[in-house]
């Protein structure tokens, strides 16, 4: 059997981005992660920074910027997160066909499953104090900002 596509969720402060790399370094494989966003743009022929954040969080379709810039693929007044959704779609479908990678979080297990891909789809969680503690040593934070 060769190497699989995996897709890896993971809950935030759960150090699964670390999993991801590690695992991609072991097998010697790509492993996408926040780049996605950055291959996203440039697909989709816009400013990087119309997606800050917009990877994290559902659209609210009552409250949305509309996107008057962009390339073909964008349609006058789309969404900033649809566009995100879109391109990335498209850059994930990109990746998987090259072969073998791990791609870290947007939506690539579903994105790829409805496209006929056969995955290993990962999700790390770990407790909610232990991902406090991870998240207080990488940021050097007190621990009483977060109760």
């Amino acid at each position: 059997m060769s190497m699989p596509i995996i897709t890896l969720g993971r809950q935030f402060g759960s150090g699964g981005r670390v999993i991801g790399h590690q695992l991609a370094e072991k097998w010697n494989i790509p492993c996408y992660d926040r780049e996605l966003i950055t291959l996203a743009a440039k697909k989709a022929e816009v400013h990087e920074e119309l997606f800050t954040g917009k990877d994290e969080k559902a659209a609210n379709s009552w409250l949305y910027t509309g996107v008057y810039e962009g390339g073909s693929k964008v349609q006058r007044g789309q969404s900033a997160e649809d566009i995100l959704f879109d391109m990335q779609s498209q850059v994930i479908l990109d990746l998987a066909q090259k072969g073998p990678c791990i791609i870290i979080d947007g939506c690539a297990d579903v994105v790829l499953r409805s496209a006929g891909f056969q995955i290993v789809s990962l999700f790390v969680c770990v407790p909610f104090p232990d991902r406090v503690k991870r998240r207080i040593e990488i940021e050097g934070v007190a621990q009483k900002k977060y109760r």
